[in-house]
């Protein structure tokens, strides 16, 4: 947890400075660096927070900065970054030069969204539309050979990516139809084993505890829910913000909560929409794999 000078409480949570997002969104741990990353999509830029004893952090750290939407920040296994622009992967060494890039050709007006690395350390990556709902969106995964492999299709908005803790699980969230997908990931393709309707909100990024819960942030809602792994919800933190966004499970330990929020969509946002919240957990975390980087360029 932050140091009590440089957080501000809100019942069981700590916002982690004053700075607010317009649209915070990806949360993750980096592990080797003892950091929580996350983006602001529509500010194009990822962010950072040290959870160190000694980082003596009142605000969150700009790490990159870009020309559009920054969609996704993910460690890699050199001590650099994965960064997910709209249309654009970009590896980033550990000094933050950049190391490689690849435009990807998105149809028109469709950019990437949220996105993880698997167990085996590949990126998984999902699409949306600017246009809104047109049931068109994609699920891709970034292959060893450098191909960007389409897994699903017809997703409403391609959000929350996650696995089960021995990995032969996939959840993943169709945020329009209310709606988490349950996939075997055990085979090739992954095939979908079950959907689970979630209420309260439109479900969007989502974790997964060591208990196999599943943790799903819920835009609207201003709250996170805990879902058995049937589905049912038998815990939820609430938010200062309605538009709750993701989380992460963070600190050395895996046993904090990292919470994303947005301004965005918000006619009046109040102090609290945007920011990034962070409490105890009653689980630890499923590690993320750090992503095993490769050429870009297929």
């Amino acid at each position: 947890m932050p140091e009590p000078d440089s957080s501000h409480e809100s019942g069981q949570l700590a916002q982690l400075g004053s700075r607010t997002f317009h649209l915070g969104e990806g949360p993750t741990w980096d592990a080797r660096r003892e950091r929580a990353l996350w983006v602001d999509i529509d500010g194009c830029s990822a962010w950072a927070w040290s959870f160190g004893d000694d980082s003596g952090q009142d605000e969150p750290t700009l790490v990159y900065s870009s020309d559009r939407e920054v969609c996704a920040t993910l460690p890699a296994d050199d001590g650099g970054m994965l960064i997910v622009e709209a249309d654009r992967l970009i590896h980033l060494d550990p000094s933050g030069a950049v190391v490689d890039s690849r435009h990807c050709a998105l149809s028109a007006n469709r950019r990437f969204n949220d996105a993880t690395i698997d167990p085996q350390g590949r990126l998984v990556v999902g699409t949306l539309t600017r246009d809104g709902d047109t049931g068109a969106e994609g699920l891709f995964r970034l292959e060893p050979d450098g191909r960007l492999r389409l897994l699903r299709s017809g997703i409403s908005l391609s959000n929350g990516i996650a696995f089960s803790p021995d990995g032969t699980l996939m959840y993943h969230v169709d945020t329009f139809r209310y709606r988490i997908d349950v996939l075997d990931v055990t085979g090739d393709p992954p095939h979908l084993v079950d959907s689970w309707i979630v209420e309260g909100g439109f479900p969007d990024g989502l974790a997964v505890d060591s208990d196999g819960f599943v943790w799903v942030a819920l835009w609207g809602g201003a709250a996170v829910a805990r879902l058995t792994a049937g589905g049912e919800v038998v815990d939820r933190v609430d938010t200062p913000a309605a538009h709750t966004t993701s989380v992460a499970f963070v600190g050395s330990a895996l046993d904090e909560l990292l919470i994303t929020t947005a301004r965005a969509g918000r006619d009046s946002p109040s102090n609290r929409d945007g920011g990034v919240y962070v409490g105890s957990a009653p689980a630890g975390g499923v590690p993320v794999a750090e992503w095993r980087a490769i050429p870009l360029k297929a």
